[in-house]
C-alpha cells in the first residue's frame, strides 16, 4: 500500500512538472532557437518590437561586413609576425587587435542603444564577455558566438 502511495505521489509530481513547464515555456523563444534565428531570439529574449529589431539586424549586418576586414587586418598581421618577428610586426598585430575589440565593444553597445535601457543593461551583462574573449573567426553573432560557417 506505501509503495503504491509513494509511487503515485512521484508520479503526480513528475506530471505536475512537466505541465508548469509546459505552460511556462516561452514558445517564442523556443521556435526562434530551434530555426537558429538569432534575431528571434533577441526578439523573444529581450522582448524587442519589430522596429528595433529591424534596426538591430541592420546594425548587425554592416558590422559582419566590417568585422571580416578587421579579422583579416589580423590575420595579416599575424602572419607578418610569424614570418618577421620584430617590434614593428608586434605593433601592428596590437593595433590590429586593439581595433577589433574596440570596434566589437561599440557594436554591443549600439545594439543595447536600440532597446530600453534596462534590456540594453541586460544585453550587455549576457553577451560582452562572449564578444570579448572570441578569437579573430569572422564576426560573433547577436547571441555572442561565432556563426557557423
Amino acid at each position: 500500500m506505501r509503495t503504491r502511495l509513494l509511487l503515485t505521489i512521484v508520479l503526480a509530481s513528475l506530471l505536475a512538472g512537466y505541465a508548469g513547464w509546459w505552460v511556462a515555456r516561452d514558445f517564442r523563444k523556443a521556435e526562434a532557437c530551434e530555426r537558429g534565428s538569432e534575431l528571434g531570439w533577441l526578439q523573444a529574449e529581450f522582448r524587442l518590437d519589430d522596429t528595433a529589431v529591424a534596426r538591430i539586424g541592420q546594425l548587425q549586418r554592416r558590422f559582419e561586413e566590417e568585422c571580416e576586414v578587421h579579422c583579416e587586418q589580423v590575420r595579416q598581421a599575424r602572419a607578418l609576425m610569424a614570418t618577421k618577428p620584430g617590434d614593428e610586426s608586434k605593433v601592428r598585430l596590437e593595433a590590429a587587435l586593439g581595433k577589433c575589440q574596440a570596434s566589437r565593444r561599440e557594436h554591443v553597445l549600439a545594439i543595447a542603444a536600440c532597446m530600453p535601457p534596462e534590456k540594453g543593461k541586460a544585453y550587455v551583462d549576457l553577451i560582452m564577455h562572449q564578444v570579448e574573449a572570441l578569437s579573430h573567426e569572422g564576426a560573433p553573432g547577436l547571441d555572442g558566438h561565432h556563426k557557423a560557417k
